[in-house]
């Protein structure tokens, strides 16, 4: 039934459940009227009585095969949304894991109160390096690369921030700033994607 369910998609890949229904049911009404037209068939009598009714044989035979291939492509769409709906749930939960470093970068990080000697910028350095890359193993594993790229290679910084212990504390936090407004890009462009996402989903 596998199989089925990928030949079925082949040929229609962007239907609705509806529109395959109606397409199933006026499939199977043109090759209905054709076959009574060309070969009539001996037909089916059911029940008894005043109840009884009477279905040529093709026209049975036909009608089954295309009530089970609506059935077919209808599991085929329920799947397909229920795939749609547990991807777009897992792409937000990545955005939001994403969210969460970045409020790590900004408060524990970037504005760390605690660093006032060249001692302390030494564990706040080391602090941002292991953010850094944890920032990029996260990229890799949630996103599409480009994004990983985007935010490992920074093209201008700015060194508008002071106030550090020292110049090398300056100028890492104003790469950091850099980072956290990369960082905070993606995060609304994947929001922004996962919305559309979800609004395309609603209208199937």
């Amino acid at each position: 039934m596998g199989e089925i369910y990928k030949t079925l998609c082949a040929f229609v890949p962007t239907t609705t459940r509806k529109s395959v229904l109606y397409a199933t049911s006026g499939i199977a009404t043109v090759i209905l009227a054709a076959v009574q037209y060309f070969a009539p068939q001996k037909p089916f009598t059911f029940g008894g009585g005043g109840m009884s009714f009477t279905v040529d044989e093709w026209w049975f035979w036909v009608l089954l095969a295309s009530l089970f291939l609506a059935l077919l492509v209808t599991l085929h769409e329920v799947r397909q949304e229920r795939d749609e709906l547990r991807g777009n749930r897992d792409y937000r939960a990545a955005i939001n894991g994403l969210s969460a470093l970045f409020d790590e970068g900004n408060n524990k990080v970037l504005n760390d109160p605690l660093v006032k000697t060249e001692m302390d910028y030494s564990g706040w350095h080391e602090r941002w390096i292991q953010w850094h890359k944890k920032v990029l193993e996260y990229l890799d594993e949630n996103f599409d690369g480009h994004e990983k790229c985007i935010f490992k290679n920074l093209v201008t910084v700015e060194n508008k921030l002071e106030g550090g212990v020292n110049a090398d504390h300056n100028h890492a936090r104003n790469m950091l700033v850099k980072e956290l407004e990369t960082l905070r890009g993606i995060i609304i462009r994947n929001s922004q994607e996962a919305n559309k996402w979800r609004a395309k989903m609603r209208t199937k």
